[in-house]
């Protein structure tokens, strides 16, 4: 069991959780929102972990926790326009066990077709209850995603283990298809992530699905946080399920982030407002991504401030290019991920085991902090005071 001493909890606590979390409530977030938007021009993601939930008491709390989320947060955002985001974890909102089951019979459904709508029909045709019961739960996350876009919000949903990755696909892509309409900016970003072999073609299939039917492809990119569960899982089963390396995890996914922002550039048809076909969060702490994005942008002839680009990273990691980006006047974002001790943890405990691109960037953190330490000592010394301030994202250099 997670934290099983409670010295063990003390220290992590008053260490881990305090250097990657804000804390335990929405007010402990606000006060470094603020701090972060007033001097950088980064916008917050907040996000109450929670992990997947069995009762049906539990997903219904959850639910109605994130309807209160995004309300006050839209109440404070009428003050300050610091929140465009909010993620949520499909297993807290439907049951994990019919995810699981969904995705079985997608996966042996798909071996004789890659069509998604031949395979959605032979679904509705040999598994008529277990639709049904995935259409009430597609209709409670549209209700959420009708609320985020009432108050001009965006909904992030979370990418899961591949047991139960086709199901929240297929939630993702049909909430997409009915709120993120053509000519606004959309509502509902899916997550892919790019460790897995399917993802670059899910990416394209998704994608082209979009543009074929009439609506916004919005997707978050991330190079996944469960590696060692789903490394185990392809042990045991015998079937490839991951990139064979880091490099090939690091290629795909800067290919992917090539794609859509090749599709945002072709398909964007004003200078104001939203009319692209497509959007992208870019989540990722690797310096390589974010400076091969933001090359790709210059050269596709894509804005900084489009609202369909957004880069983000967690909060204690990779700040140095959360800040060079928002001071540059990029769309950058820092997730905060808050809540009781309990909730948070394991969330965390998935990036300190499995993110090395964080932990590369922390440790590039320390080498920025001891240089800024430095330069302000001097300027003490010189009676002068100044706020550093990267003139360019692409300025940015690995250590």
């Amino acid at each position: 069991m997670l934290m099983k001493s409670s010295v063990a909890r003390f220290l992590a606590g008053n260490t881990v959780f305090l250097q990657f979390s804000p804390g335990t409530s929405f007010d402990s977030v606000k006060s470094e929102a603020y701090a972060l938007k007033d001097s950088h021009a980064i916008r917050s993601i907040p996000d109450k972990s929670v992990e997947e939930s069995i009762s049906i008491e539990g997903r219904k709390e959850n639910l109605k926790n994130k309807m209160t989320l995004i309300k006050t947060t839209s109440e404070i955002n009428h003050q300050s326009d610091f929140v465009k985001f909010t993620p949520i974890k499909i297993s807290a909102l439907v049951c994990p066990n019919s995810l699981e089951k969904f995705s079985n019979a997608w996966n042996a459904i798909s071996l004789d077709s890659s069509d998604h709508r031949v395979v959605e029909a032979q679904m509705k045709e040999q598994y008529p209850q277990l639709m049904k019961s995935f259409e009430e739960g597609v209709q409670n996350i549209q209700k959420l995603c009708e609320v985020a876009k009432s108050v001009k919000m965006s909904i992030l949903i979370d990418a899961e283990e591949s047991t139960r990755q086709p199901a929240i696909d297929f939630v993702g892509r049909e909430v997409s298809r009915r709120v993120n309409m053509l000519g606004e900016s959309p509502t509902v970003y899916h997550t892919y992530q790019m460790y897995l072999l399917r993802s670059p073609d899910v990416v394209r299939r998704d994608m082209a699905a979009a543009e074929s039917e009439g609506y916004v492809f919005a997707a978050k990119l991330v190079r996944g946080a469960y590696r060692i569960s789903e490394g185990k899982r392809e042990i045991e089963s015998g079937v490839k399920i991951l990139q064979s390396s880091k490099e090939d995890t690091d290629k795909v996914y800067d290919q992917a982030v090539t794609e859509i922002l090749e599709r945002i550039a072709t398909s964007t048809t004003a200078s104001s407002g939203f009319s692209s076909g497509a959007a992208v969060m870019i989540a990722t702490h690797n310096t390589d991504s974010v400076v091969s994005a933001v090359k790709t942008m210059e050269r596709l002839g894509i804005s900084p401030d489009h609202g369909g680009v957004h880069v983000a990273q967690l909060k204690g990691m990779a700040d140095h290019l959360t800040v060079a980006l928002g001071d540059s006047g990029y769309n950058a974002h820092k997730l905060f991920a808050y809540g009781e001790f309990k909730d948070v943890m394991p969330f965390l405990i998935r990036r300190m085991n499995e993110n090395q691109d964080a932990f590369g960037a922390l440790q590039f953190d320390r080498a920025l902090i001891n240089q800024e330490l430095k330069r302000r000592f001097i300027d003490v010394m010189e009676g002068i005071s100044i706020l550093p301030k990267h003139k360019s994202a692409t300025d940015i250099k690995i250590a």
